[in-house]
């Protein structure tokens, strides 16, 4: 994968506010103004293959995610999502709704697709819970999501270790994300089977 364009991507990682996504899939949950992501997954033998994302925040509930991929069977791509919330989810009483263009210039695997999203939030109450919550989003598409629903979970399992699944249209993704660190967060994926580790970077302002 390009070094050049890697750094470029993390560097713009922390001059804007960003949208959340639990793998590849959009939600309808906009993180909060000041916080910025940047994500790093690689997987396959010698660990060839991956993507380098960047969520951003170009006006108030309007987001941008820019990445370069490198998948099976697949050039290298580079395309973006964008995304508006219409409203954001409110926990145990109404869900949130987004709209967004995915793969906006056609070059990955599921293709350009206009989208809607709904996601769904749980308060946690244990002993454990400080602020943790459950997510549901399901939505669908034109284009390359008319293949049917997506699908992506966040299951928190203790303070910090959150179980998170989804299913893009093609093959189901799961696994586990740590934040040991805070702002930096590790996660260990199965992408179709496929073993998948990643880093996700944040920061709030």
């Amino acid at each position: 994968m390009n070094r050049s364009l890697a750094i470029c991507l993390f560097a713009l990682s922390f001059v804007a506010a960003c949208a959340d996504r639990v793998v590849t899939m959009p939600s309808a949950y906009a993180i909060q103004n000041g916080e910025a992501k940047a994500e790093v997954l690689t997987f396959g033998k010698d660990l060839q293959f991956g993507w380098i994302r960047l969520d951003a925040q170009v006006i108030p509930f309007v987001e941008v995610q820019a990445y370069a991929s490198k998948l099976p069977g697949q050039r290298q791509s580079v395309s973006f999502n964008a995304q508006y919330t219409i409203i954001q989810p409110f926990a145990d009483l109404m869900p949130g709704l987004s709209v967004g263009i995915f793969d906006a210039t056609n070059e990955t695997e599921i293709g350009r697709s206009l989208y809607v999203a709904a996601t769904f939030v749980s308060n946690i109450y244990s002993d454990w819970a400080e602020a943790e919550r459950i997510s549901l989003t399901i939505g669908g598409g034109v284009g390359g999501l008319r293949r049917g629903l997506f699908v992506g979970l966040q299951v928190p399992m203790f303070r910090h270790v959150e179980f998170i699944g989804e299913y893009d249209t093609k093959r189901i993704t799961a696994g586990i994300d740590i934040e040991a660190i805070p702002n930096i967060g590790a996660r260990i994926l199965f992408r179709g089977g496929q073993p998948t580790l990643g880093l996700q970077f944040r920061r709030l302002f």
